[in-house]
């Protein structure tokens, strides 16, 4: 190879790998959630005269009201509020020869969610029914 074709070579080379590389979209991982108080885990971990009080508390901490009434039955109500938010952002790079164009963007999106359960026990402390609200907004 002659001496003048084989830094044109790499120079070539060098281009098109930057401009095979010329479009970057990054969006920032969200963390799993590991709240128990999704529809979806309520139905599975409450089961109608099989779950017990001890396993509700194990599943859902402790409840925000607790009331015992006259005939030996007893009643638990959480009432969770969460803030979601969603960030993401993206970054476009173009490269021709060396002239260059940069481009970035960002959103961020807030919202609340309130859930209400309500389970009501028996006289031996074993779920007899269940219900659950969830607002967003």
């Amino acid at each position: 190879m002659s001496v003048i074709k084989k830094p044109l070579v790499c120079f070539v080379v060098a281009v098109v790998a930057v401009m095979l590389s010329a479009c970057v979209a990054q969006q920032q991982p969200q963390p799993k959630s590991t709240n128990p108080f999704t529809s979806g885990e309520v139905t599975l971990v409450l089961k109608k005269g099989v779950t017990t009080k001890s396993q509700v508390i194990k599943a859902f901490g402790a409840p925000d009201i607790v009331t015992q009434k006259d005939n030996g039955t007893s009643e638990f109500v959480y009432q969770k509020n969460m803030q979601l938010r969603q960030s993401s952002s993206s970054s476009s790079y173009i490269t021709v020869l060396l002239l260059g164009a940069n481009r970035d963007s960002s959103s961020d999106e807030q919202s609340s969610k309130t859930m209400t359960l309500i389970i009501n026990f028996n006289k031996h402390d074993v779920v007899k029914s269940y219900r659950s609200m969830t607002t967003s907004f």
